[in-house]
């Protein structure tokens, strides 16, 4: 009995160790991904690949550890231009398990890969999805990178004027 309940002991405290060592190399990696990702993007990339492996070696089930993987992944290759990669990476998340604060990032990130297409209609439409949830859970900052967002559609598709009225919506949710 006791040689059994030491196994148990031994095994927790191991699977903890891991779990442990494994969400700072988790850490660790999307850390280095972020914080370089505008001076290199190749090893920015290459950090969030590692990311991603950290995920899949691991099983992590942590949806909100999950979709900041691939969240910065899809950043990364949006970065470097390949928004079919990108949009392919955030097919793999599956939203109906997101936060609401998550799902407002992940729309907004998808409407700026339709954007980038020339598909305004559905970029605008992925923003307002994300400006509607940043309203309703009275998250200042998502409101505002939605309105920045929408914006920048409206300057695409050359009208100027619901940018700028957009934009002048958008300094009311900016501190000063």
């Amino acid at each position: 009995m006791k040689g059994t309940l030491l196994f148990g002991l031994l095994t927790l405290v191991s699977l903890f160790t891991n779990a442990q060592v494994n969400s700072e190399r988790y850490r660790y990696y999307f850390e280095k991904s972020r914080s370089i990702e505008n001076d290199d993007l190749k090893l920015a990339s290459l950090y969030a690949d590692s990311i991603l492996i950290v995920l899949a070696e691991e099983h992590i089930v942590d949806d909100s550890l999950k979709f900041k993987a691939y969240y910065q992944k899809a950043n990364v290759l949006k970065k470097q231009g390949d928004f079919e990669k990108s949009f392919e990476v955030l097919n793999r998340v599956d939203t109906s398990t997101l936060s609401l604060l998550l799902l407002a990032d992940y729309l907004n990130l998808v409407g700026i890969l339709y954007e980038s297409k020339g598909n305004y209609s559905e970029s605008l439409r992925c923003h307002l999805r994300s400006l509607a949830i940043g309203k309703k859970i009275g998250d200042s900052k998502k409101i505002a990178v939605a309105l920045n967002s929408i914006a920048f559609v409206y300057r695409a598709m050359d009208q100027q004027e619901k940018a700028i009225d957009v934009l002048e919506e958008m300094m009311t949710f900016c501190p000063d």
